[in-house]
């Protein structure tokens, strides 16, 4: 069952501080101008996190689950849960494959095809608004479902595989990186600590292994998990250099996002969740 509403999330994503104008105010102060814009411009910032990488790992970590998931220039990927297309364009741009994303949030996508536009990538990279659990699937198909940071949003992680495995041509893959569940909160005060990051995450986190898991609803779904990488052990790092980058750069960061990366860094010290990345097919 959902928990939050599409208008919650929207407003979340409406005032993030990774958000099309926030990035370019950031590239355009560094610079004094913005011609020409880069894919590098978008997705490095040496003084934070101000980035079109809303995810942990940044740049590096999207070349990682490519390179695990094979993309090469014939490939076709459906980033499902796109945001601001970051992803997309950094496959786009590094291999030549075509890349379409579809996200819920209207400012999002509007900011990735603006992004997209300023660096010349609109032929590969395209976005769409719709709510994957409920758009229907697309005539053409895919040879990658690519979900970087987003799919712990969806409360059905099942549902949304059942929905879209169909679309992969034969032989197509999952390429998957995102939040887990490491243990079952200890007592109330863990249970209040978990819940109070879902809801700043708008997520539902589950764990990567046992019933009800990442591993098991993969093979419950006919996929096979062919890489699998721990990656919990940047994760607490990752939230501190956000906490500690927020006084570095002159964007400001809500109350609300701020107490999500403390809730993230409390249950992270708590060993209550951790990353991975993995590849299935």
């Amino acid at each position: 069952m959902n928990r939050f509403t599409r208008s919650q999330i929207e407003e979340i994503y409406r005032t993030h501080p990774q958000r099309g104008e926030t990035i370019l105010r950031r590239i355009r102060t560094r610079r004094g101008s913005m011609a020409p814009v880069t894919v590098l411009d978008l997705a490095e910032d040496v003084d934070g996190a101000l980035t079109d990488q809303n995810h942990m790992g940044g740049l590096a970590f999207t070349r990682r689950l490519a390179q695990r998931a094979g993309i090469s220039q014939s490939t076709r990927v459906l980033d499902l849960g796109c945001g601001l297309g970051g992803s997309a364009r950094a496959l786009a741009w590094w291999y030549g494959c075509h890349v379409h994303g579809v996200d819920l949030s209207p400012d999002r996508i509007a900011d990735a095809r603006h992004l997209t536009e300023l660096v010349g990538l609109t032929r590969l990279a395209t976005f769409e608004c719709a709510d994957v659990m409920t758009t229907p699937l697309p005539e053409e198909r895919f040879d990658v479902l690519w979900g970087q940071a987003a799919w712990s949003h969806l409360p059905d992680k099942a549902a949304l595989l059942r929905k879209w495995t169909p679309a992969l041509n034969p032989g197509g893959r999952v390429a998957l990186e995102d939040v887990c569940l490491l243990r079952e909160p200890g007592g109330d005060t863990e249970r209040r600590l978990l819940t109070g990051l879902e809801d700043h995450w708008t997520s539902y986190l589950i764990p990567l292994e046992g019933p009800g898991g990442w591993q098991s609803i993969l093979l419950q779904s006919g996929i096979t998990i062919q890489a699998l990488d721990d990656c919990s052990e940047g994760f607490l790092a990752h939230f501190l250099e956000l906490r500690a980058g927020a006084e570095r750069q002159a964007e400001p960061v809500s109350a609300f996002e701020r107490q999500a990366w403390d809730l993230a860094i409390d249950a992270i010290n708590a060993a209550l969740v951790g990353y991975f990345r993995l590849v299935a097919g």
